[in-house]
């Protein structure tokens, strides 16, 4: 119910963006390249990573998108987490502001996770498991991997330092099968063309 609540919301806001904003001029077949910092959350994990993102505007107001983030390896209740995620998305951009842009974001994406913990394993002497007192205890290490296909939603903001840097603040909100979460993104990019 939380997750058909917070979509609505986030089309309302795209909505008001889009009827509220004048579209911006941006020059076809502009790209640029970038970083992001990153922190992905739900109710379980939060986690911290690098991204790598390349933009390209294939209209004047609509900019593609791929981009790769790697979430730092973090421990929880004696497991370790590592993620990552592919994503392509397609940016609207509005002119606020001379250097000021908004945009909705809609994509969809790739997320893999693996999981490794470890556990303990009792056995006696003859290889039988059990729970016997003589047993004798072997610390095993198990791993699980997935990898998911994502949707992304969202919006972002960008303010253009010159013509070559602009840095940017983003908000998407993954819809990810048992794992959806909102991701936030500051980055930077440098426009090469």
């Amino acid at each position: 119910m939380k997750t058909r609540k917070m979509l609505r919301f986030l089309l309302l806001t795209i909505v008001v963006v889009f009827s509220a904003a004048i579209v911006q001029a941006q020059k076809k077949n502009d790209m640029a390249a970038g970083l992001n910092l990153v922190c992905g959350t739900n109710s379980t994990l939060t986690n911290l990573g690098l991204g790598l993102k390349y933009q390209w505007n294939i209209t004047n107001p609509i900019r593609l998108e791929p981009g790769f983030n790697y979430y730092f390896p973090k421990d929880l209740v004696g497991a370790k987490y590592n993620m990552w995620d592919l994503n392509v998305n397609v940016h609207y951009l509005f002119t606020i502001k001379e250097r000021f842009l908004l945009y909705p974001l809609a994509g969809i994406g790739i997320l893999g996770s693996s999981i490794k913990y470890k556990y303990h394993d009792y056995y006696d002497d003859y290889g039988i498991y059990g729970g016997l007192v003589s047993a004798a205890v072997k610390e095993v290490e198990q791993k699980s991997t997935s990898t998911n296909f994502a949707f992304n939603i969202g919006g972002g903001a960008e303010y253009k330092i010159n013509e070559k840097f602009a840095v940017n603040f983003e908000i998407k909100y993954q819809i990810v099968s048992n794992w959806n979460r909102p991701v936030f993104l500051v980055g930077a990019t440098y426009k090469f063309k």
